[in-house]
């Protein structure tokens, strides 16, 4: 005679993001700005990642951003380009530069002057990156201790060391 078995069901275990997420369930944009926040960390390698909460790098950002450094130089103009091969340089010897995010879901609605504000919030390329943002992982250790790092002051090295290559070629 066949016996009758129980099974119980459990939930899984919810995985990290989940957990992240479920603390910011309450507000949709702070949810989704730390699960975009999440996959540039460990999905897409970024480093030194900041939250910049609205109206804190100027009065007309009315939304968060994110800003760190990616693994790699994402974008190069082509005039720059030309210049590195003219010269012999290849994009490992770049450094790379602090980028900017707009965390958005897929069918959200934008506007011109929307955009245009996300823009205008963005500080200028020589002010200091980072104004009023929540470090997230400064050290690259995910620690989020909001304090300047070696990482960001080898950025600013950085970013002086390309602006003299480039300073010398004319366009």
């Amino acid at each position: 005679m066949p016996t009758a078995t129980t099974t119980t069901s459990s939930n899984p275990t919810p995985s990290a993001l989940t957990s992240l997420t479920t603390l910011t369930t309450q507000n949709p944009t702070v949810s989704l700005t730390t699960q975009v926040l999440h996959n540039l960390q460990h999905q897409h390698l970024w480093t030194s990642l900041r939250i910049h909460d609205p109206r804190t790098l100027s009065p007309a950002q009315r939304m968060p951003l994110i800003s760190g450094l990616p693994p790699q130089t994402l974008y190069t103009h082509p005039d720059e380009q030309a210049f590195m091969l003219e010269h012999g340089i290849s994009t490992a010897d770049l450094p790379v530069e602090r980028e900017w995010v707009i965390p958005t879901a897929q069918g959200q609605a934008w506007s011109l002057r929307r955009l245009a504000e996300c823009f205008d919030a963005l500080p200028l390329p020589d002010s200091k990156h980072g104004d009023g943002g929540e470090t997230v992982n400064g050290d690259g250790d995910g620690g989020g201790s909001g304090s300047t790092s070696e990482t960001e002051s080898g950025e600013k090295t950085g970013e002086k060391k390309k602006a003299k290559k480039m300073e010398g070629r004319k366009l």
